[in-house]
């Protein structure tokens, strides 16, 4: 009984995948823009690169944004919301490549532990 549950979750969070690759999409789109807003930090206020790392980042949320609504529209908001931890594996990554920020054993047990955190919730809720 609790085998066919468990193949019944996995079957169902399979069916949903591309849901759920959507949903990983938007919140890797949404932490992009921590990109532009680190850029932008190295420029004067309103100076010309200011204002076009802030545009991208108001272009890059609106993309996000209409994403997110229409994942909404079949994953559950308190699926979805649970997701949004994911954007920390993202900007650790974003902050080792495009900085070259060191990221030590201790962040990468946290995002380990954000990741199952995440997979539980994604399989318990489907």
């Amino acid at each position: 009984m609790l085998l066919k549950k468990r193949l019944t979750l996995m079957n169902n969070f399979f069916e949903n995948f591309k849901y759920y690759f959507l949903l990983i999409a938007a919140i890797a789109i949404y932490s992009i823009t921590s990109i532009f807003s680190k850029l932008s930090s190295q420029y004067t206020f309103l100076s010309k690169e200011y204002i076009v790392f802030f545009l991208l980042i108001i272009l890059f949320l609106g993309f996000y944004a209409i994403l997110w609504q229409q994942i909404l529209k079949h994953i559950d908001l308190s699926v979805a919301i649970s997701f949004k931890p994911i954007v920390l594996v993202f900007n650790t990554i974003w902050a080792y490549l495009f900085f070259f920020e060191k990221v030590l054993i201790k962040n990468i047990i946290g995002l380990c532990i954000i990741l199952i955190g995440v997979s539980i919730i994604a399989l318990h809720n489907e």
